[in-house]
């Protein structure tokens, strides 16, 4: 097994001694109330997870897996990661900011630590929500019209259907 915090004798590798540092210096229980935040705020984005030995199944992050490629440089997995944390945000009520980011550039033997604040991101927020509109309203409507052809009243009266978005007489 290997960790890629510390070495086999317990002491931080020199790539995590500042995160070492920053950890032991938080107070009693901030580490314990920081997991079960992030524990939280997974549970409500319908994350689950497998941890060794726990009888829970599965594992999904819908944004996170969509998107984030392995190569992809970090600039952009701090895009998604926010975008999936404010898709989060805003359907469960236990998960807001401050959103603390810690990011470290391999072999630089430096962690740096950013705290978000809502209206930091609002602007972020507003953009995705249109975007995500934009994109849903621009797919095809093909398959969804086989489901709502179904609807179709048996005298073909469609008067009391509500109207398509391209204004037909369609649901």
């Amino acid at each position: 097994f290997y960790d890629e915090m510390f070495l086999p004798d317990g002491s931080p590798r020199p790539e995590a001694a500042l995160l070492a540092r920053l950890i032991s210096s938080l107070p009693d229980g901030e580490m314990n109330r920081r997991q079960q935040a992030a524990e939280r705020a997974l549970l409500h984005m319908g994350i689950t997870f497998n941890v060794y030995g726990d009888k829970a199944a599965g594992y999904g992050k819908p944004i996170l897996d969509r998107t984030l490629h392995y190569q992809d440089p970090m600039r952009f997995a701090l895009k998604v990661g926010c975008l999936a944390f404010d898709s989060t945000r805003i359907s469960a009520v236990n998960v807001d900011f401050p959103l603390d980011v810690v990011l470290y550039a391999r072999d630089s033997h430096r962690i740096v630590q950013h705290c978000y604040q809502k209206e930091d991101l609002q602007d972020l927020s507003n953009v995705w929500q249109e975007g995500l509109r934009r994109s849903i309203n621009n797919l095809s409507a093909d398959w969804v019209e086989h489901a709502f052809d179904k609807l179709a009243l048996p005298d073909n009266n469609t008067s009391r259907l509500l109207p398509a978005p391209n204004g037909s007489d369609r649901v």
